[in-house]
């Protein structure tokens, strides 16, 4: 397989997965509508339902995007955007860095935990107590 082969079937294979991807984003669109629908029958929730009802075309209008714009299309999008935004791009990353260290650090003690009492479990705590 040529390299040429090989990036029009991951570019393909990326298209197919952001076709999936799109649809299952306005499917969620969707059902928050039919929450929506149902919040509007009592009347203290009525709000909500308008804000779910906005939240739900916003989600809506992602979908539509993510199914139906080409890869090429999309890259060029974020680029442009990344231009025009710099520092929302980078504030963006600054947060997703973030999240990402405390998700290593919170499944690290996890880990530590389930280390430690398994071995309670086995004994092996106590014999290196008395060491």
């Amino acid at each position: 397989m040529s390299t040429m082969d090989f990036q029009g079937y991951v570019t393909k294979q990326i298209e197919a997965r952001s076709s999936d991807s799109g649809r299952r984003i306005r499917t969620t669109a969707q059902t928050i509508r039919t929450v929506a629908d149902q919040l509007r029958n009592d009347p203290n929730t009525a709000m909500a339902a308008d804000f779910a009802e906005r939240g739900a075309d916003f989600i809506d209008r992602i979908g539509a995007y993510v199914e139906q714009t080409p890869l090429e299309q999309m890259m060029a999008d974020a680029e442009l955007f990344s231009r025009r935004q710099p520092w929302v791009v980078a504030t963006a990353g600054l947060a997703a860095g973030i999240l990402a260290s405390r998700l290593v650090k919170s499944t690290a003690a996890r880990r530590a935990m389930a280390d430690t009492s398994s071995d309670y479990a086995s004994g092996t705590a106590m014999a290196d107590t008395y060491r």
